[in-house]
């Protein structure tokens, strides 16, 4: 009975032996036929996985390079096509500015109606800030405003000019003075004209300014109607070095001049002089056929200079008488001497008014000029005969068949 259930047994193990011997026999004929294990093939399905999303997450970072050298490309593309835009827009011209401590002081286009003429003006030649102050004020250099004022006017103004003259009252006076004007002549208000431009400054404001002319229109129909020419000029010689004498000449013509006369008034020289009599230096005079020193020498200079304006404008000579001796600052014949109990005396003969001037030059001579009405200016003809210590000047006037004489008789020196 033990043997049977021995027997038994050691068939059953025989027999499974049997069945793990074929198991194994396969697996080896499963390895004969694969070059990988299968726990290898299942690590390399797992290795193409990680190397995958590795690949993908390159690709994604490639991508990302890629995307942003793409961004900077049309960033620099698009800066590009910005300035090439700025390049095709027009270009404005900007004012010509200097900027010390963000005060602006530049160039301002001044303009013209009338003539249509531009004129750029820098206005910092003329303007400044004062920069010693915290907070600076505008100023403004006069003389130089005054020259470019000129230089504005002179470029605006019309070369094609007519001058013409005309008497303008000196003060609160009764002379007057003699005006040289050219019509058409361009004049800036002053006043004005700074006025805004210091206003423009301060604002930075650069538009166009209309310049501000005076208007030329009135000025000349007021000139027009009071304009002058000249009717006659008379020049002598006096010596400088003579102080004395110089006084007296110099103190007599400022005395004349500027002197107005209205139709059919006097001159009397010797009242018009007056107020001068006080200031009288002493110098060579004549006095019984002597030159000798006395009050007042050098008058007969100036009433003779005068006497020979007068004669050659055509005013009426009322009185006038030659002097004892000869003297040397004229013609013989054409002196007009004055003194205590002498007086060279005329009359405006014309319908209009006259004006005498006076001047002094650096050469040392005085000069008389008479000025009129251009209707009452005539034609002269003057001459003189005669020789040794007598003659006669003559005045012929155009349209009158009078010629007036006038006489001179001189004496010899007394030694």
């Amino acid at each position: 009975m033990k043997r049977n259930i021995l027997k038994t047994a050691l068939c059953v193990l025989a027999s499974v032996s049997a069945i793990f011997s074929n198991s194994i026999a396969f697996a080896d004929n499963n390895a004969e036929k694969t070059d990988t294990p299968v726990n290898t093939v299942y690590e390399d399905i797992k290795s193409d996985k990680v190397e995958t999303e590795f690949s993908n997450e390159n690709n994604n970072i490639q991508e990302g390079i890629e995307s942003n050298q793409k961004n900077d490309t049309t960033e620099k593309q698009l800066k590009q096509e910005s300035s090439e835009k700025k390049e095709d827009m027009p270009q404005v011209d900007k004012p010509k500015l200097e900027t010390v401590n963000n005060y602006f002081i530049g160039t301002f286009r001044l303009y013209d109606e009338q003539t249509g003429k531009i004129y750029d003006f820098q206005a910092n030649k003329a303007f400044t800030y004062d920069y010693k102050q915290k907070f600076p004020p505008l100023k403004v250099d006069e003389w130089s405003f005054d020259v470019f004022t000129a230089q504005i006017e002179d470029y605006f103004t019309n070369k094609h000019l007519k001058e013409i003259l005309y008497p303008q009252k000196i003060g609160n006076t009764n002379k007057y003075k003699i005006i040289t004007k050219k019509l058409g002549e361009k004049k800036i208000d002053k006043a004005k004209f700074k006025n805004e431009l210091m206003d423009k400054i301060r604002i930075a404001d650069y538009t166009p300014l209309k310049v501000p002319f005076i208007n030329n229109e009135q000025i000349d129909s007021n000139i027009l109607k009071n304009e002058v020419v000249l009717f006659s000029s008379y020049t002598t010689k006096y010596n400088a070095y003579d102080t004395g004498r110089t006084s007296n000449i110099v103190l007599a013509g400022e005395e004349i001049n500027g002197t107005k006369l209205a139709p059919n008034e006097q001159f009397k020289y010797n009242t018009r002089i007056a107020p001068i009599y006080p200031h009288l230096r002493t110098a060579k005079v004549i006095l019984n056929n002597k030159f000798v020193e006395g009050t007042g020498g050098g008058l007969c200079q100036v009433s003779t200079t005068l006497f020979n304006a007068t004669l050659e404008s055509g005013l009426q000579i009322d009185h006038r008488r030659c002097h004892t001796l000869p003297v040397h600052y004229v013609p013989r014949g054409r002196d007009a001497m004055v003194s205590d109990y002498n007086d060279f005396v005329f009359r405006n003969n014309f319908p209009h008014d006259i004006y005498i001037t006076y001047q002094r030059t650096a050469n040392d001579e005085i000069t008389f000029n008479i000025y009129g009405n251009r209707e009452d200016k005539k034609n002269i003809k003057i001459w003189t005969s005669g020789g040794g210590l007598s003659y006669v000047l003559y005045r012929a006037i155009e349209g009158s068949t009078v010629e007036e004489k006038f006489y001179s008789n001189y004496q010899t020196p007394s030694n």
